[in-house]
Order: C-alpha cells, then structure tokens, then sequence
C-alpha cells in the first residue's frame, strides 16, 4: 500500500553514475555490491543491484556480470532489456513512457524495501545506463583496424557473456549525443532527480577524464544530487584522481564538497579463453575487495550522518529559527523538507502510529503527506503534494533544470553586481521580455525590487509623488494622502503597504500601523447548486442577503456585461457617493490599489469584475478633487488620468489565472503593476514594478533629489533576472504552444474568442480530480 523508494536510516539506496562512457561503471558496481555484502556481514543487511535499462541483451547483461562476481547473498535485476547495443533512447521504436519507466523503478525498490522491512535493513545499487548526458556505445569488430584506441583498464565487457564467438569485443571510446531516456528525451540526469538517490559516481582516469569528471560532478550537483564518493581506475600515467581529489580539499568545507576520491587496480586485460579469463577476474575482484570495502564503510558513516542531521533538525530549528507567521507556543511538529521536485515534497517525519501496510502492496503515487518509508527507523520519509506551491512561487515545479541552470550561468558570469546607473544583459533582457508581454502595450519602464511588498511600496511612491506633482500637493507634506482600495485586499508587510490595507489580523498588532485609506466592501463571486452567483455587500443593499445569480462564470467577463448589466449603474453610483463623502470630510487620495479578481491573501476572495472596472472607471473620471475629468475611454495611452491606478499582481500576474495577468480579465490597463511571485520561476526572490511614461516623467528633472530614492544592495540580481528570463519565456512558449488546450477542452473551453475574450473557466487539474475536492469557488454544484 505504502511505496518505499527513498533512503531511510535502515536502508541505503545509490545511484551509480559515470562520467562518461566505457569507464567501467559495472566494474565498480560488482565491486560495491561485493564490498556491500562484506560489510553487510557484520549488519546483516541484504544487498541488492538493480539495472533499470539493458541494451545489447542478452549478449550484454550488466546484472548477469555482478551475479557472477559477486556473493549469492547479493540479488539483481533488470528492468528493461533491449537487443541492440545501442543508447537507450534509439534501443527501442516503441519506448515506454517515462513515468512509466520511473513508476517501475520505484516499484523496484519498493518491493526490495519490504522486503528487508523486518530485517536490519539493506542497500541497493541503481547503476545508470551511461553517464549523465552520454549515451552508450560499443563496437563489435571480426578485423578491428589498428587506430581502435583500446584500453587494458576499461573494460565494460563481460567475458562471461559471449557465445559461439570467434572474435574478441572491442571498446571504442565514442562521445556519443546526450543520453536520452525513453521517449521524452529527458536526460538521464533529470530523469532520475524525482529519486535524488545518493550517488557514487564513477570518474575517467583516462586522457581528458578531468573535464569529464568534474563536468559530471558539476551537472549532478546543480540538479540536486549529493555525491558522497568519486571512483576511478589507478592510471599512472595521467593520474587524473590527484588533480580531483586537491580540486575538492581546496572546497570550503561543506557536506556538498566532502567527497571521497578513491582508485582501484584496472582489471587484467582480457583474455581470449573464457574460463581463463572469468579466472582472473575473480582473483582481480577479491583484491579490489580491499580497496572498496573502506569506501563501503565511509559510505555508512555518510549516511549515519545524513540521517542524524534529519533526526535533529526539528529540535534545532525550534531552538534558532523564528518563523514567519508562526506563533512558536503552537508548533507541534516539523516538517523536515529534504528535497523538492516538481510539485512533490519529500520530508522526513515521525512514523504514524497507525501504518502497518507494506511497501509492494501499490504502485507508488504521490499524494498529500504519503509516508513512503517504514523500514525500522526512527524517522520516515514522506511525499507531499505542494498544494500552496510554496506560498505561491512555484509555476513551473520545483528544481526545474532550465531555471537552475540560467541563474547558476548568471552566479558565474557575474555574482552579484551593482545596479544603479550600470547595465547587465540579464536586467536589460528581462525589462524588455516584460514590457513586450505583461506590460504590452500601456508599460514604458521596468523597476526592480526584492519582493512584493517592497514593489508595493515603490508603486505607492510612484502614484502618490505623480498624483502630488499634478494636483500640486508636492509642498504640503503635512496634509495625509490616502489610497481607495478593496476591503480584505493584502499588499504585503511592510509598514507602507500595511498602511494601504484595511484593519486585519496581519496588521493591527502592529504598533506603526496606520489605516490611510478608503475601502470598498467587495461584491464577491460564488458558486452555489451549479449557480453562479454575485453578492452584494451590506452597504450597497438594504436586503439582508442579496445576490445576483448568472448561468456561468464566462458571463460576469463579458463586455456586454460591462455595457448593459444592470449592477453597472448600480456600482458607479455606490463608489461616486462614496468617495465624494470621503472627499467633502477632508480625505485626500494619492492613488488607487486592489488585487484584480482575486484577492489571494485576503482568503482566495473572487471580487465582481465589474465592480473593479467600475472603480477604475469613477477613479479615472473624477480624479483627485472627484472632479469631472477625461473618461476611461478617452485616456491618452501612456498617461494617466484622475489618479494613478495600481495593479497589485504579485499573485495573480503571469498566467496564475489563465491570462498573463488579472488586468488583461478586467479588460483594463493600470498605470503601475507590481509583480513578483512567479516571476522567477520559485528559484530566488524578485519583484518588479511596471509603469507607463507619464509615471516615469513626474520624477525626471536636474535635481537628484526628485528622483526615486529607493532601491536595496541587490537591485536587478542577475541571478534572479536571468532565472525571470528563463521563467517567463517558458511560459510564453507553453501558452504559443498550446500546452494548456487539453486542460480548457477537458472543462468545456474550446477556444479564446476571435477578440481574446475568455469564454470559461479552465484548470490545469483534471476536472473529475478538482470536482472531488469538494471546495472552491468556481467548479460546479459541490462548492457553497
């Protein structure tokens, strides 16, 4: 019932990896499971080799090669096995899917965790098929001519496997195109980062074996993979293994950089007559006994640690760390995060009382706070569905390669460098990525900052300085300015952007905190029996519960609603009498500032967007004095008429609700927007604030003093931009791509109108999945 395919104190899982191909990884695996076995001796743990994919089968069988050199007690699999000695991407014209592929894999291990559930516990080799991005390679020659370069000490062969051959089996040292796993072509790196098993990887003692080597390393450890031993063969000449091992003592000191370098003998070269030959590879295995047995012991000692790091954290964080948003007396447990992929979390946490199914029972399928491991520890291993996407930030899944790979370039290329008055590629190529998508075709000027309340607070200087500048407040500085905004809307926690919030439980304990604004109570959006339905609030209507119900959510955005819908009136004449006795009791306003649509950390609240649109409208109408004024639909695109309309879409931007931002829903264009979250990717943080000229114009003079004073030591990091970039353009190509479609068809969405409008709701979960959860407040006769 309960899949079992990550490491537990009781049971040790490696990946083994090469560097390159024909670098002996079956060699260094046979002799692992050997010094395993050794060892496992004093433990009593069982041991266990698991080859998922076998190509040139079954005149090559990695898993028949360790059998045969190994102990009985060792026990071995092949998963897939292909004839041809070739990459696995091309072994097959009909490969099974990847996850496929993944799913048995784990079941694999699984079904070997149970196994040893009631015994000490165990350790499994997973040996890759190649290196990390090459693919592997073989020659089979009756006359080789003399260029083969062949090597008495790469030997990936095994004598034992060949039949009715008169020939010997030559090596070429090929590099070969990136490996590719079967049928998506992910690399074989990414392929396994869901397991992030931990990995032995087995270096080049060859000519060139350096790069290879330190690149392999390199490539795993971006992706998340630690790596607690390099192995390669003794080569005197090259001694490629001294230069590695100085290269990873000249580290900092860290569990990331203490990696063991060891060398073993080549095996003898290989001899023509069979027995022979399997002769003198069992004596040459009994003397790498010597040399891998030590490293099986540092690898136990290694994951002793790893483990009493995990069973510690939860007492060391409550004794150093304090939380956001946390009231400390009330934590009960920790989760321990040990790593994340995807939308999965894997954490490590007490055993449930309560779980007494095996491991084999099911095929293994994450789900919400699924223990996946129950063999005898005191803390077990868990995978839980990132539902809130980490606060929000998680738009393409966790550890995503291409994201990673773009800020660890930018980390090289530049660290960090200064922003003001300079200029660097990833800065530049984001602010013009950004204006041509979420501020096309109203935003002129990007500006960076490090979250979203921080954005909030530089878009608050931005209106208020504009509005100021125009309305000539600029010398009365005693005088308060306040902004209109949506009661229950949250702009971060900042002192100013709590200011523009009404009273809520995240800002009135906070002794600074001053309510400087007016609030509209909201007409909220709801589903229930099937009915959409809008509410009005009690300061609009004299009923004690009014609400307005439409057949589907794709009606309340449409622009005949916006022209004919009878709350239109009704709506303009609340917010205009509202704000004239604001005004007329002496307020001043600076700016207007909402969440469009959704207010996410007001509690997931659907807000009318027509009741948006029409605050925007008497907004832009009246102006600061509530005078009449240019009307919204005879702005002058790039400027800004009545007040500054603010965007907050730190939640709600770049495609969070099908459309690159919540503006694009209301069919409306702000003259300031903020965004932040989702910008990255979920790597690092990093916010912008968009504006239009007339925004940016209202600070540009010979005074320094009129400019914008604001910024923080890592404006623009590139490491953040050039994650943005990667983000961003991602996401502008699954949409050009269609990568949502099958999503909008499997909730009825055939297709955007022929003028964008949005004809429905959509989800990306499938909709008989998303029904199931029973809440919400969009998807059908379940939600109340």
């Amino acid at each position: 019932m309960l899949p079992l395919y990550h490491p537990t104190r009781a049971l040790q899982l490696y990946h083994i990896f090469a560097a390159n191909t024909n670098v002996g990884k079956t060699i260094f695996a046979t002799g692992l499971c050997r010094a395993a076995a050794i060892v496992a001796e004093k433990n009593k743990k069982k041991v266990f080799y698991l080859k998922p994919v076998q190509t040139g089968y079954p005149t090559d069988s990695d898993a028949r090669h360790v059998r045969n050199y190994s102990f009985p007690t060792v026990s071995t699999q092949t998963i897939y096995k292909y004839p041809d000695p070739v990459s696995p991407h091309i072994a097959t014209e009909k490969p099974p899917p990847d996850d496929e592929v993944l799913n048995v894999i784990k079941t694999h291990i699984s079904e070997f965790a149970a196994s040893v559930k009631k015994t000490p516990g165990g350790v499994l080799f997973l040996e890759t098929a190649g290196g990390p991005f090459v693919a592997m390679s073989d020659c089979r020659l009756d006359n080789p001519p003399a260029s083969i370069y062949l090597s008495d000490y790469v030997r990936y062969v095994d004598i034992m496997c060949i039949r009715h051959t008169q020939f010997l089996r030559y090596v070429l040292h090929l590099q070969s195109p990136a490996l590719q796993l079967p049928s998506s072509g992910n690399l074989q790196s990414d392929f396994y980062r869901p397991l992030r098993l931990p990995t032995i990887l087995v270096g080049d003692s060859n000519l060139g074996g350096i790069s290879t080597t330190l690149t392999a390393r390199e490539s795993l450890h971006i992706r998340g993979y630690d790596i607690p031993a390099i192995l390669l063969f003794d080569n005197p000449r090259f001694s490629n293994h001294e230069l590695i091992a100085r290269h990873f003592r000249s580290l900092s000191p860290s569990t990331d950089t203490e990696i063991e370098v060891t060398v073993i003998p080549p095996p003898p070269a290989q001899d023509i007559e069979s027995e022979r030959d399997a002769e003198r590879m069992r004596a040459y295995y009994k003397e790498v006994d010597e040399y891998l047995v030590p490293v099986m012991e540092r690898l136990n000692k290694k994951h002793e640690e790893r483990f009493d790091r995990l069973e510690g954290m939860e007492a060391n964080a409550k004794a150093i760390v304090w939380w956001p948003f946390t009231q400390h007396k009330k934590v009960k447990e920790v989760t321990i995060i040990d790593s994340a992929y995807g939308d999965v979390m894997v954490t490590y946490g007490p055993t449930p009382a309560d779980q007494t199914a095996t491991a084999a029972d099911s095929a293994p399928k994450p789900s919400p706070a699924l223990p996946l491991s129950t063999v005898s520890s005191s803390i077990v291993s868990y995978e839980h569905f990132d539902a809130c996407a980490s606060w929000w930030t998680q738009g393409l899944g966790h550890g995503n390669p291409q994201i990673t790979l773009s800020a660890a370039h930018a980390s090289g290329r530049y660290g960090h460098v200064i922003f003001p008055e300079c200029a660097h590629e990833p800065a530049i190529s984001l602010a013009s990525l950004l204006l041509s998508t979420i501020g096309r075709p109203w935003a002129s000027r990007v500006f960076y900052s490090d979250n979203g309340s921080t954005a909030t607070e530089v878009a608050l200087k931005m209106a208020f300085r504009s509005a100021a500048q125009r309305y000539g407040w600029e010398g009365d500085a005693a005088r308060r300015v306040d902004v209109i905004g949506i009661d229950g809307g949250y702009h971060g926690d900042t002192i100013g952007a709590m200011d523009a919030c009404s009273a809520n439980v995240f800002n009135r304990q906070v002794q600074w905190y001053e309510p400087k604004g007016a609030w509209f109570e909201p007409p909220i959006v709801q589903v229930k029996k099937g009915r959409v339905c809008v509410s009005l609030p009690g300061e609009m209507t004299s009923e004690k519960s009014a609400s307005i119900e439409y057949d589907a959510v794709a009606d309340l955005f449409t622009p005949r609603r916006y022209q004919s819908d009878p709350l239109r009136k009704k709506y303009v004449q609340h917010i205009r009498t509202r704000l004239e006795k604001e005004v007329r009791a002496g307020r001043r306003f600076g700016a207007l500032l909402m969440e469009p649509v959704l207010m996410g950390a007001g509690g997931m609240v659907f807000v009318d967007p027509l009741f948006q649109r029409s605050v925007v409208e008497v907004v832009r109408e009246s102006g600061g004095a509530l005078e009449s004024g240019m009307g919204l639909l005879q702005r002058k695109e790039g400027t800004w008429s009545g007040l500054p309309v603010v965007f907050d879409e730190v939640f709600t931007g770049l495609w969070r609700l099908g459309k690159r931002n919540g503006a694009e829903l209301l069919d409306v264009t702000p003259d300031i927007a903020t965004y932040a979250k989702l910008l990255t990717g979920g790597v690092l943080p990093l916010a912008v604030t968009l504006t239009n000229p007339s925004i940016f114009d209202t600070f540009i003079s010979s005074s320094k003093s009129d400019a914008l004073l604001h910024g923080h030591s890592y404006t623009a990091h590139p490491m953040g931009c050039s994650a943005a970039n990667t983000a961003v353009q991602e996401m502008e190509r699954m949409n050009r791509r269609g990568d949502w479609e099958a999503a909008k068809l499997d909730w009825g969405v055939k297709t955007e109108g022929e003028n964008g409008d949005w004809e429905g709701p959509w989800c990306v979960w499938d909709k008989k999945v998303r029904m199931g959860f029973g809440v919400g407040f969009w998807v059908g006769d379940t939600v109340e």
